[in-house]
């Protein structure tokens, strides 16, 4: 009898050691199937190649390169060229610090007195010029036409005008041209006589920065008497 329930214990005992076992290796294959399920997902994940990055940053400079030559060429095209083989009849494009505008030198006299007075120098030059606002704010007709002045001399300095001083000339008045609007005015310039004269931007504003560009017009006497 003794026999038999040693032969028992035996028995359960192997057959608890052989469930222990058995449930130790289904959790041990469930969680190797885990895993390897974790890395076929981290496998599977896109990964971001040194090719596809410098690909993204060339896109995104050149991103940055087409909108910087967009707005080089629109500052290209609200900027006036200097214009310095100008001539009678032909049309300037300045542009200053009060706005952008064109002026066309119409005609020009050589006189010697205006009203019986003679000028402070030797003689007068009488410009008709007609002014155009091109520009995007209004600007001011007398503060535009101040940045043109003449000589006979490029090496010396300028003439302004004097127009006001004389009742019979049609002179620029004194008031606001808004974008798109002209005005027609005459310009009187003390000259000294010479045979050649110049009608150019102040070289003055020039070089304090309120021009941007420079224009000159060339004009021998022999045209204007």
């Amino acid at each position: 009898m003794k026999k038999y329930i040693k032969i028992s214990a035996s028995m359960l005992v192997s057959i608890g050691i052989l469930t222990a076992c058995g449930g130790s290796d289904k959790q041990a294959s469930e969680l190797s199937t885990a895993n390897e399920s974790e890395e076929s997902s981290v496998d599977n994940e896109p990964e971001i190649t040194e090719q596809e990055n410098s690909t993204n940053e060339e896109e995104n400079n050149e991103d940055i390169s087409s909108e910087q030559d967009k707005e080089d060429n629109q500052d290209e095209k609200n900027s006036a060229e200097d214009q310095m083989n100008l001539e009678i009849g032909d049309t300037a494009i300045i542009e200053s610090t009060i706005g952008m505008y064109k002026v066309t030198l119409n005609n020009v006299q050589f006189k010697e007195e205006i009203e019986g007075e003679s000028s402070q120098l030797e003689a007068y030059l009488l410009v008709e010029y007609t002014l155009e606002n091109v520009g995007e704010e209004s600007i001011e007709v007398w503060e535009s036409m101040r940045t043109v002045e003449a000589t006979d001399w490029l090496e010396g300095s300028g003439q302004s005008d004097v127009s006001g001083q004389f009742d019979s000339l049609e002179s620029f008045e004194d008031n606001i041209l808004d974008p798109g609007e002209k005005a027609k005015g005459e310009v009187l310039y003390n000259i000294y006589d010479a045979d050649e004269f110049y009608v150019r931007a102040h070289q003055g504003l020039i070089a304090s920065g309120g021009l941007k560009n420079d224009i000159l017009f060339t004009f021998q006497k022999s045209e204007i008497e």
